[in-house]
């Protein structure tokens, strides 16, 4: 195994918190991997990792290596990538962390055209609402909606996410009227998990900023759930326009104050970890995601 193989192996074994989980992510055997490192520290003839069976952590020595190494990894990888890559076909696998109900709702279609432009393209994709760890759980990029607070990330933003305060109906017709944002405090509010608290903060079409404590009834990690909930008539909630478009053109649900609140609105990322070099495949696919999600995507056409 040559010296900048030890360095990539050195670099996931840093990053990832220990040689387990870096052979894990770079599918190899526990044992090749501690035989890579030991290989590296006897040519530079220090310990750039202090082991125990339950820790690791890094020398003063790893330390000035890491930082020297995580610079240079990403420099001889573009150099590999500007000359090769320009005539050579996308081939090799991204591993993918998505929301699930977005994921499953609105992905299938860029997925699958991107997959037949790049037939050598391996997608893994793992749908779920818990916000993955990319470096500690092995993904190459992920889908994030909302506020972005992970300064170790890098991002580029797919499109706006409109939100819609509704209730169905059914549940309208046995309440008394909603004409104000301050009569909502008198309804039961279906929350998403991610939400510390039942307080939501509006600004009305006068562009004042209305803060009101909604009780909470049910709390969910997933916006179907509180999709379904809604329609029952449990309550009032906010849920993203990806959601619930087709539950507001049907009339199942309905939107409620839109004369006096301005649109809340999100975002969609795609977020990667900070490196000066993506491999081919996985700029040409974050690429077509932002040029799929362009326009104005078609659940926000209300």
């Amino acid at each position: 195994m040559g010296r900048f193989e030890q360095m990539r192996i050195f670099l996931r074994i840093v990053e990832s918190g220990g040689i387990s989980r870096a052979a894990q992510q770079l599918f190899m055997t526990k044992s090749a991997v501690s035989k890579a490192l030991s290989g590296l520290e006897a040519e530079l003839g220090v310990k750039l990792l202090a082991r125990t069976t339950r820790t690791q952590k890094l020398t003063d020595s790893g330390h000035a290596f890491y930082y020297q190494a995580k610079q240079l990894v990403p420099e001889v990888d573009s150099l590999y990538s500007d000359v090769g890559e320009a005539a050579a076909e996308a081939k090799g696998k991204i591993r993918l962390s998505a929301p699930l109900s977005f994921g499953i709702a609105h992905l299938s279609a860029p997925l699958q055209q991107f997959m037949l432009q790049h037939p050598k393209v391996e997608l893994e994709v793992i749908y779920d609402d818990t916000r993955a760890d990319l470096i500690e759980d092995g993904f190459d990029l992920a889908l994030r909606i909302g506020n972005l607070s992970d300064s170790q990330l890098q991002a580029r933003r797919l499109c706006n996410i409109g939100l819609t305060l509704c209730a169905s109906p059914e549940y309208l017709a046995r309440q008394e009227d909603i004409n104000n944002v301050q009569d909502l405090a008198r309804h039961p509010f279906l929350r998403y998990a991610s939400m510390p608290s039942g307080r939501v903060n509006w600004t009305t079409i006068d562009n004042e900023v209305v803060s009101v404590n909604l009780p909470t009834r049910f709390i969910a990690n997933n916006g179907d759930a509180l999709l379904q909930m809604a329609e029952q008539g449990l309550g009032i909630t906010i849920l993203p326009n990806f959601i619930v478009y087709k539950a507001l053109q049907a009339g199942r649900l309905v939107a409620l104050l839109p004369g006096e609140l301005n649109p809340m609105e999100q975002h969609a990322w795609a977020v990667y970890p900070q490196t000066q070099y993506l491999p081919q495949r996985i700029r040409l696919f974050i690429d077509h995601l932002v040029n799929w999600f362009a326009d104005q995507p078609y659940w926000e056409r209300l």
